[in-house]
């Protein structure tokens, strides 16, 4: 039985296999990652550095084999999906997802008011994309209908993807192509090649022209070898040059045939700066700045070819455009950009009937806000503002703005490559072609704002084309709070969102493709498909994972603008994870319970707190990358950031501080590489060493005003808190601070550009330290610069020090190898040691007058100083204060030097003659040792100390002239003088030391007197060649004999001897230095000095007469049976001054009478000399009349002028300015005033008997707290006013003299003032009057003009060019014409004014 069943199982089964028909494999299903992937591949859609976006769907996961390839597409914003929700990879790909984000990548636009051509639009999402597949032929419809919701089958994917790739070749160039262009009947073609300039829409300049161009002909010449065609206007010719003014022509009636393609390369110098812009040229192979293109091409051409290439920036320079805009008071928003590789590609076919054109540009820009919360209300107006523009020959232009909104604190960083541009077909229209490569952007925000970049691209002049297409991107954000009223937690809840944007659109024709005018706008992210998403979430102040009242809570509901709306923290629950780069602020955690994802606490921030519950930050384990680091932590406020708490962080690109931070540790960003945008807090008083070391990415840095102390490390330089930031170059102090922290900037190595606020009055040591310090500007107020403070910036090559210095310590431009010229202001009265050492390229010095001292070492090194000047008051060089200034060729001594130390002077090279002042007592060791080039030296009689190796290895010394002052030769003093041949030893000299004359191989012949009882046996090398004459019996033979040199006896007696004063006035106390000669110069006698009395004065046996006591003496010289006198007198001198006042307080314009008592009373030269540190501040008259001028602090000095050089001073401190108008244009406060300000505005019009003021209607004072008085010249007070009491009033102030002062409080300022002033009546001279009648615009002239005399008149106009000139011999009246100035003369007959002139108007 069952093998009867079992076979008629089998009979079935064959029997249904012979009935059933075959059923074939369903082709398989295109899901949605599949497609995308597609998508991807065709597109070449590229993310640098993995710099994906957040995972925004919550059924992906990173594990995925498609996530990178989603998450590019996300970067690129091909999928729109709302944060939280789904993508459902595996489903299959409809029709509607496959066109919708294909034409997202196409770019196809539908023209406004289309009908589509199917029927059923109304059940899709994306109509307009739908519309395109059916024009591009991607689907068939079925009985009019697309069915959005079909499934893509693979043949229609293919075909799709075909007509992509398609797409795509259109817009590829070929290498070298042939263009050719044909032009209608009649149009002038200007050869290719001919040299053309067209200097702006209107002006075209043609230099040989090889055609015949008249007015209202057609012509074309190539630009960037485009043909532009125009319809010349007036044509004139300049020398070679042809000058058309012209207009462009119609294309359509111009060409005949385009076949052409290519690329320019946009041309730096083309781009002009907008609206305040600050445009420099960036060279990429040297991270430096230049002012001018032509400076950085320059600095291109210099360096070696492998490092000046890598870019399609001409020659690798980018350019750099800065911009800062005002967004209410004390905010402002800075821009910095860096535009580079800018191309323009074109591709035109009439016989095609396709063209396109392509701008691409990359596009670096940090934007930075400055300053306290302000309403949006404030700045909703500001849009659009130009930051650029470029034009591009032969194509059109660009222009590049920015526009801001904004409430709140942010700051941010793009980086970008953009290309923009448009493709036209007759088949297809108009398309926007659109780029698919990215690269950085990092936003740091908590507030309500929206910033970004719109680029907008004129193709006006390339033919086919009149259109503007424009792209723009930036961030928007929404910040909402909502408090709760019941009894749970918790009570308030805050939430952040935020998102990138950009949309492109195009406007204009093709008329040589199509007819039709087109504007076209296409979004290209919103807030659904934004690569950046942002949703923070906080709670009663902390920030944390999700919204404990409700997890799926829609925050955000209404359009934020950009497109879309935001819904971060929406209906899905997406919240921003603590793994996203976009964790603004990272959880405030730091115990468990303050933070969680997932379920799990997290803790974000580790922190420690002091006795005060402070919390110090000591380490971070967040991912963000914009931070914006909290206030508080867990309730404790957060005022410091630990030693390496964000060290080596590659994450981070900006941080915002809370203002409570007042100390940033040691090495606490160190080594963050990607962090370039920092906004220090404003109540920070220390940084760490190395604080911020090796961030290269950071270019700026704001120092807050209250910065106070600044760290250094181990290291071998102290590395400061900017140590190794190779990039940072701007750097801006907060006006306020005082001083300048000690090693704020040391071994910074960025090229550093600042400008130091005028309130610093110090700069602390190492503050630049081994910096890149490139420019410095100093302030008008600075008084004293630190040691080192510019030591070892090899970049600084100029510096302006101000009037205001008073010291300058050791060291500070030690290594500047770059300065070539400084100026030591008289202010400056102390100067340390090495302060220009190693300055090799330094040429140029004028030093202070109030120098003393040339301190150790000041200019060692300075391989370049060919001259030095020695202000008179130097009395010492000390040692190595010249060491190796191997170009050092002239010196310009001191008449006060009295000592040159050990080696001053030593490797001087240069120097080829050297004549030692007689002021100058003592030379120091190898003073001048080394001195290759040195052939004369003269030793004056005054130089009583001598040291050694004085002229070791002088190998060109030829001349030896030592004075009588000298009683020693010291120790190898002409040893290695290889040519010196003869030297004569003075007459009081006692000892030759050792080695005194050592391998000097010509040396042969020596004088020695019968002073010298002492000479070392190793004093001469080469005893059998030398010759010493000398007095027969002295040691000299005696030498001689017993070491077997000869020895030439010489006896010359003294014929005449004379001294150089014969009659000597001296002060009791001082000294003089006779000064001998005697004939012949080699003479052999005994010299003898004596006084005839010696209760009056001393001589030496030198010759210096030291005055005793009141009397007159007889000073005697003999030598040998000769003999001179001088006569000496000692008089009473100056041994005191006293002063009236040792100390005076001023105001503007006040005077003080110095007076002095002379003591003793009779003294023989009672005269004294008056000086000022600073006459601009307060200046004194012969007399000692004080005059103050200008608010600081002068010493006025009076010194005795009969040699004694007694001194005493006065310090005069002046409250306020003083400011003398030269013009009545000067009469006029700063807008608004300063606040506690009693300065003075002083205006003089000669002649004058009396003066109208008016004032300026806007004129206006703090009503009953500051004030305005006005004087004459004799101080008489007129008035006083405030509020607006004097707005658009005329004062009249008697006499040619008004006085203005100003007297405000502390607090509180309005507009000011400003004053014009009009005489009406004057007198000129010898009773000669003038009088004005503005009403008739008529000048009188009354008096008896003497014979001969003149009255001349002269008018000037706005501009000072003068328009009237007429003289008067007789009195009368004459009209004057409506003159911006009219001044009135009295000559006598040979036309010299008698009087000054007399201002009339003006």
């Amino acid at each position: 039985m069952e093998k009867h069943l079992l076979a008629l199982v089998l009979i079935l089964v064959c029997l249904l296999s012979v009935l059933t028909p075959a059923v074939h494999a369903e082709e398989p299903e295109l899901t949605r990652i599949e497609w995308v992937q597609q998508l991807v591949t065709t597109f070449d859609m590229t993310v640098e550095d993995d710099n994906y976006p957040d995972n925004y769907y919550s059924d992906i996961e990173s594990s995925a084999s498609y996530y990178r390839n989603l998450m590019v597409a996300v970067e690129f914003g091909v999928i729109d999906i709302e944060a939280g929700g789904e993508f459902r990879p595996q489903d299959p790909a409809t029709r509607e997802f496959a066109a919708h984000t294909l034409n997202y990548c196409v770019g196809f636009q539908l023209e406004d008011g289309a009908a589509y051509t199917y029927a059923d639009s109304a059940e899709t999402s994306y109509p307009d994309d739908l519309q395109v597949a059916v024009n591009r032929g991607w689907f068939v419809l079925s009985d009019g209908k697309i069915l959005p919701e079909q499934n893509v089958t693979p043949a229609e994917a293919s075909a799709m993807l075909t007509d992509a790739a398609q797409l795509l070749k259109e817009l590829e160039l070929s290498d070298n192509y042939e263009n050719t262009y044909t032009f209608a009947t009649d149009i002038i073609e200007v050869p290719d090649g001919t040299e053309v300039i067209a200097t702006d829409d209107t002006s075209i300049s043609i230099t040989d022209c090889p055609v015949t161009i008249t007015q209202g002909d057609v012509f074309v010449v190539y630009l960037n070898e485009i043909p532009v065609p125009y319809i010349a206007g007036s044509v004139t010719q300049s020398g070679s040059v042809t000058v058309i003014s012209a207009t462009l022509a119609d294309d359509e009636t111009v060409f005949a045939g385009i076949d052409a393609q290519g690329t320019v390369v946009g041309d730096l110098r083309q781009a002009e700066a907008y609206d305040g812009t600050e445009l420099a040229y960036y060279v990429e192979a040297t991270e430096q700045e230049y002012r001018t293109y032509e400076e950085a091409l320059a600095a291109v051409e210099r360096l070696p070819a492998t490092q000046a290439a890598g870019s399609i920036s001409p020659k690798g320079i980018s350019l750099s455009c800065k911009k800062e805009l005002k967004l209410g008071d004390a905010v402002t928003l800075s821009v910095d950009g860096k535009i580079k590789n800018v191309t323009v590609s074109y591709k035109i076919s009439l016989a095609e009937g396709v063209a396109y054109v392509k701008l691409a540009y990359d596009l670096d820009v940090t934007y930075k806000v400055k300053g306290d919360y302000i309403p949006a209300s404030c700045i909703s107006n500001i849009n659009d503002i130009t930051f650029v523009y470029w034009g591009v020959p032969g194509v059109g232009g660009f222009k590049i703005t920015y526009d801001v909104e904004w409430s709140g604190s942010f700051s941010g960083v793009q980086s970008w490559h953009k290309e923009l541009g448009m493709s036209v077909s007759r088949s297809d229209g108009f398309r926007l072609i659109r780029d698919f490569k990215t690269k950085t952007f990092t936003m740091v925000a908590e507030a309500t704002f929206q910033v970004g970049f719109k680029a907008k691209f004129g193709v006006t002049e390339l033919p086919a084309f009149n259109a503007y297409a424009y792209a723009s991107m930036g961030s928007v954000g929404k910040l909402k709070i909502q408090t709760y009223q019941d009894d749970a937690a918790p009570q308030k809840c805050m939430h952040f969102a935020a998102y990138l944007y950009a949309e492109c659109g195009l406007q204009g024709s093709a008329k040589l493709i199509i007819k039709e005018t087109v504007s076209l706008k296409y979004e290209i992210f919103n807030a659904k498909n934004s690569p950046i998403r942002i949703s923070h979430h906080y709670e009663d102040g902390v920030l944390v994972a999700k919204c404990t009242r409700d997890a799926n809570k829609d925050w955000f509901n209404v359009s934020l603008g950009g497109g879309g709306s935001i819904s971060g923290g929406g209906s899905r629950g997406y919240y921003t994870p603590g793994s996203s780069g976009y964790m603004a602020s990272g959880w405030s955690g730091g115990s468990s319970n303050t933070g969680w994802e997932n379920g799990n606490p997290v803790v974000i921030y580790t922190y420690t707190t002091d006795d005060n519950g402070n919390a110090t930050i000591t380490g971070y384990n967040g991912k963000a990358s914009g931070l914006v680091i909290p206030a508080t932590i867990d309730g404790h406020t957060v005022v410091a950031i630990g030693n390496g708490a964000f060290r080596g962080n590659s994450r981070l690109r900006a941080v915002i501080f809370p203002d409570a931070v007042t100390r940033i540790g040691s090495n606490a960003f160190r080594d963050c590489k990607n962090l370039t945008s920092i906004q220090l807090p404003a109540g920070l008083t220390e940084l760490g060493a190395m604080a911020f070391g090796n961030c290269v990415g950071i270019t700026e840095i704001t120092i807050p005003k209250g910065v106070a102390a600044a760290r250094i490390d181990a290291y071998a330089h102290g590395r400061g808190p900017f140590g190794n930031c190779a990039n940072l170059s701007a750097v801006t102090f907060e006006n306020g601070i005082t001083r300048i922290p000690a090693n704020l900037f040391s071994c910074c190595n960025g090229k550093i550009e600042t400008v130091l606020p005028d309130t610093v009055t110090e700069i602390g040591y190492n503050a630049f330290e081994n910096s890149g310090l490139f420019t410095i500007k100093l302030p008008e107020k600075l008084k004293k610069i630190q040691s080192y403070a510019f030591a070892g910036c090899g970049n600084l090559s100029s510096i302006i020090i101000p009037g205001t210095v008073t010291s300058i310590e050791s060291s500070v431009f030690s290594g500047c190898s770059a300065l070539t010229t400084v100026r030591i202001p008289e202010s400056v009265t102390e100067m340390g040691e090495s302060v220009f050492k190693n300055c090799s390229s330094l040429y140029d010095v004028n030093l202070s007058s109030s120098c003393v001292n040339i301190k150790k070492s000041m200019f060692e090194g300075c391989s370049s100083l060919e001259k030095i000047t020695f202000p008179d008051k130097v009395t010492t060089i000390e040692a190595s204060a010249f060491l190796d200034c191997t170009a050092l060729k002239e010196i310009v001594w001191s008449k006060a030097l009295t000592a040159i130390e050990g080696s001053a002077f030593k490797n001087c090279s240069s120097l080829t003659e050297i004549a030692v002042p007689e002021t100058v007592t003592s030379l120091g060791n190898q003073a001048f040792s080394n001195c290759d080039a040195l052939t004369t030296i003269t030793i004056p009689d005054s130089v009583t100390s001598f040291g050694t190796s004085m002229f070791y290895d002088c190998d060109a010394l030829v001349t030896v002239n030592l004075g009588s002052g000298l009683t020693a030769i010291p120790k190898s003093s002409f040893e290695h003088c290889d040519v010196l041949e003869s030297v004569t030893v003075p007459r009081r000299v006692t000892s030759i030391a050792a080695d005194a004359f050592k391998n000097s191989v010509k040396f042969t012949s020596i004088f020695i007197p019968r002073s010298v009882t002492s000479i070392d046996s190793t004093a001469f090398s080469y005893p059998a060649k030398l010759t010493i004459y000398g007095v027969p019996g002295t040691y000299a033979e005696t030498f001689a004999n017993e070491n077997s040199i000869t020895f030439v006896a010489q006896q010359t007696g003294a014929t005449a001897v004379a001294l150089d004063q014969t009659t000597l006035s001296l002060a009791k106390g001082s000294s003089a230095q006779l000064k001998l000669t005697v004939t012949p110069e080699n003479f052999t006698d005994a010299v003898t000095w004596k006084s005839a009395d010696t209760s009056v004065a001393t001589v030496s046996d030198t010759g210096l007469v030291k005055a005793v006591n009141n009397g007159s003496t007889v000073i005697k010289v003999t030598v040998g049976s000769v003999s001179a006198s001088c006569k000496v007198t000692v008089v009473q001198p100056v041994t005191g001054i006293s002063l009236n006042r040792t100390s005076l307080t001023l105001e503007a314009l006040g005077t003080f009478q110095l007076t002095v008592r002379i003591t003793p009373a009779n003294a023989e030269d009672p005269r004294v000399r008056w000086s000022s540190s600073a006459p601009e501040i307060a200046a004194v008259s012969d007399t000692g009349l004080v005059t103050a001028l200008k608010k600081g602090t002068a010493v006025i000095t009076v010194t005795s002028m009969d040699g004694s050089n007694i001194s005493r001073t006065c310090t005069v401190t002046v409250s306020n300015t003083a400011y003398i108008c030269k013009t009545a244009d000067e009469l006029e406060s700063p807008h608004n005033y300063e606040n506690s300000c009693t300065d003075v505005w002083s205006y003089t019009l000669p002649g004058a008997t009396e003066l109208n003021v008016t004032f300026d209607t806007r004129t206006c004072m703090e009503d009953g707290f500051d004030f305005l008085y006005l004087y004459d010249a004799n101080g008489t007070e007129i008035g006083k006013y405030t509020g607006t009491e004097l707005a658009g009033k005329t004062i009249t102030i008697p006499g040619d003299t008004v006085r203005i002062k100003m007297a405000s409080d502390a607090s509180g300022n309005e507009w000011g003032f400003k004053a014009q002033v009009r005489a009406d009546a004057g007198e000129l001279a010898n009773g000669v009057k003038w009088s004005f009648r503005p009403s008739e615009n008529t000048l009188s002239i009354n008096g008896a003009i003497l014979e001969g005399h003149k009255v001349l008149i002269a008018c000037y106009d706005d501009n000072g060019k003068l328009t009237k000139l007429e003289v008067w011999t007789v009195s009368g009246s004459v009209k004057l014409p409506d003159s911006a100035r009219i001044c009135v003369f009295y000559i006598d007959e040979a036309n010299k004014p008698l009087c000054a002139a007399a201002t009339v108007r003006g």
